[in-house]
């Protein structure tokens, strides 16, 4: 079998048709991940709202294109942030209105928020791996059971190496 550069579960297709996914499940992303925050921590409701948020993002990340040189590209990380989070939550007012009645304390949700876009948006336009599901589900989880009070991740490949007891291996997806 010959080697295609390819991760396993990578999807080749067109830059076109990435933006076209990414507009797809942009506004389900964010809803999904908005109504984590209306769940209790750990309870299976979360756990089930922190799956579906983190499947959106393992959707439209497994899409890869060719580049000019033959190697495979996503969209930047700045793409998949401007689509994602600022187009929905990008204020406090944003969240708290599309937290509605639940907002509780939309400053939280939308720190905790902007904290989990410094996660994913790296893993989503990682080219030399590829992340996924359970691996998006606990940088979710993580950063929501610390109530993005976290800094500023340095992000290796995937993961943020200033996180000492960040595992990616362990998290709520195996439950």
């Amino acid at each position: 079998m010959k080697d295609n550069g390819l991760h396993p579960g990578q999807i080749p297709t067109t830059a076109a048709a990435i933006r076209t996914a990414l507009r797809d499940r942009e506004y389900e992303a964010i809803c999904s991940l908005l109504r984590c925050f209306t769940a209790e921590i750990g309870s299976p409701v979360y756990c089930n709202r922190v799956i579906v948020a983190a499947s959106h993002f393992e959707r439209v990340a497994c899409l890869v294109t060719r580049d000019k040189t033959g190697g495979w590209r996503k969209l930047p990380e700045e793409a998949y942030k401007k689509a994602i989070f600022e187009a929905y939550a990008e204020t406090e007012d944003e969240v708290a209105f599309r937290l509605g009645e639940r907002a509780g304390d939309a400053k939280r949700a939308f720190k905790t928020l902007w904290r989990i876009a410094d996660l994913v948006c790296p893993m989503m336009a990682c080219v030399t791996e590829r992340a996924f599901l359970r691996e998006y589900a606990y940088a979710i989880d993580y950063v929501i059971r610390r109530r993005g009070d976290l800094p500023q991740p340095e992000i290796a490949v995937l993961f943020p190496t200033n996180y000492p007891d960040y595992d990616p291996t362990a998290g709520i997806a195996e439950q």
